[in-house]
C-alpha cells in the first residue's frame, strides 16, 4: 500500500508502481507537475488514472491531459493513460512531458 502525494514521489526510491492515481486540486499546472513527478515512476506497461476527468466543475484536469497530448480514454470519472510497454514512465523526463 503506497499513498504519497506529488512533493514525496521524488523521495520514492522504491521499485516502479503499477500505477498512479492523481487526485489533487484538480488545477491545469499542479495535475501536470503530480503527472510529471510519478511518470518516471510508473512501470512499463502501467496505468495512470486522472480522477474528475470531464467534470464540468474541475475543467483543469481535462486542460492538462491535453497539453501533456496524452493517449487514453475514459473511464467513469477517470481518464486513464497506460505507460508504453518496455519503457519505464513512457519513456521521457519530466522536462519532456510538459
Amino acid at each position: 500500500d503506497l499513498r504519497a502525494v506529488a512533493g514525496e514521489s521524488a523521495e520514492w526510491s522504491g521499485p516502479l508502481v503499477d500505477m498512479v492515481f492523481i487526485d489533487s486540486s484538480h488545477e491545469r499546472d499542479e495535475t501536470i507537475a503530480t503527472f510529471g513527478a510519478w511518470r518516471r515512476r510508473l512501470a512499463p506497461g502501467g496505468i495512470a488514472a486522472f480522477h474528475d476527468y470531464g467534470e464540468p466543475d474541475f475543467p483543469g484536469v481535462a486542460d492538462a491531459i491535453e497539453e501533456l497530448g496524452l493517449p487514453g480514454e475514459q473511464r467513469g470519472r477517470c481518464f486513464v493513460w497506460r505507460s508504453p510497454a518496455g519503457e519505464a514512465g513512457g519513456g521521457r523526463s519530466d522536462e519532456q512531458s510538459r
